[in-house]
């Protein structure tokens, strides 16, 4: 756990399930990408906490006043030989962004994908999130031409790779 000022950085518990659910499918809504094929009706949507027990994954929420604002996640990008995870499921509510947040829960992030041994780092996005795309980029990211992996989100059009090694 970690705390700056009135916020709370901590992994992910089962009664924050609704919570990062929400976050998650209003985001998509915001940024007009709510369809199918994305992470807004995907399975590990509805059961985030159940989603990263896994060894080699995280997830942690931003939380103030007892209230999550948002989160992110890495886990094994799945159906992939090499050893690359995938950032997933970062998204936070308006009242939480440009406040240095998404940068810090991503240097966490691949602070404990580095001590998990994976050698990359793969993102899928969309082109309309581009304050995202801009940290992603100013963190090392790369764009690369298509999908890897298996992650079901045909319907994203943004792919970024980041060498952690």
């Amino acid at each position: 756990m970690v705390t700056t000022g009135e916020y709370i950085i901590r992994p992910i518990m089962q009664s924050d399930n609704d919570a990062i659910k929400n976050i998650i499918r209003t985001t998509f809504e915001e940024f007009g990408v709510d369809g199918p094929n994305t992470a807004y009706d995907d399975y590990d949507t509805f059961q985030m906490f159940e989603a990263y027990q896994q060894k080699s994954s995280a997830y942690f929420v931003v939380e103030n006043a007892g209230i999550v604002l948002g989160g992110a996640g890495i886990k094994t990008l799945a159906n992939q030989t090499q050893n690359i995870c995938e950032l997933q499921k970062f998204y936070f509510l308006p009242a939480l962004r440009g406040k240095g947040f998404g940068k810090k829960l991503l240097t966490m992030l691949l602070d404990v994908a580095k001590k998990n041994g994976f050698e990359y780092c793969y993102l899928e996005s969309f082109g309309v999130m581009k304050t995202a795309i801009q940290l992603y980029s100013e963190q090392g990211f790369y764009f690369i031409e298509k999908s890897m992996g298996n992650t079901g989100h045909s319907a994203c059009n943004v792919f970024m790779m980041k060498q952690l090694f």
